[in-house]
């Protein structure tokens, strides 16, 4: 028997709530705790009602969609041109999202490993040798790239799990953020 069975079950009147609240953009710890329960109740109640659960997401989704019109909208007149530069910023973080001094991404690591092959390809005359390093330059590049897909990934695990563990996670992104913060500080 799991700890789900043994957790208090939201009524239909609260599931309604919750959607409710969410639908106006709220989050989900608004929801819970205008409901009266915790978001570790809604993730049980949405794993263990799938249809409430599918309720939750397109709920979200239509209120992100009712914004993203909105933003949309604004930006068609150029005085709203910050409304653009918003959508941007959050669509494509990796490309026009702000970075703090000295963060490369990982574009802008291939750009310099495409240079880094071209410098390798005309200074190094052993093809087997060049090969060599190529290919170690690809597999590290591989690897980093997992790494970052690997760390977004668990971020969004630990948030959509454990939703009580999103304030450290912040104070991390900060700390990383923030070169000078040692571990003491954190």
């Amino acid at each position: 028997m799991t700890l789900d069975n043994y957790a208090p079950q939201l009524t239909n009147e609260q599931k309604a709530n919750i959607c409710g609240i969410l639908s106006v953009g709220c989050d989900r710890e608004t929801a819970a705790n205008f409901v009266g329960c915790t978001t570790a109740d809604i993730g049980r109640t949405m794993r263990q009602d799938p249809a409430f659960a599918a309720n939750v997401h397109r709920t979200e989704a239509g209120c992100e969609l009712s914004h993203m019109q909105t933003v949309k909208e604004a930006a068609k007149e150029p005085k709203n041109w910050r409304a653009s530069v918003w959508w941007m910023e959050r669509h494509a973080p990796e490309r026009f999202g702000p970075r703090g001094a000295g963060v490369v991404t990982i574009r802008q690591l291939d750009e310099f490993l495409n240079v880094l092959t071209d410098l390798i390809s005309e200074e190094v005359d052993c093809d087997d040798i060049q090969r060599r390093i190529l290919a170690r330059m690809a597999d590290a590049l591989r690897a980093l790239e997992e790494l970052v897909r690997m760390s977004a990934l668990a971020a969004s695990v630990v948030s959509n799990r454990f939703p009580m563990l999103e304030p450290f996670a912040a104070l991390e992104d900060s700390s990383a953020e923030d070169p000078e913060m040692s571990e003491e500080e954190f």
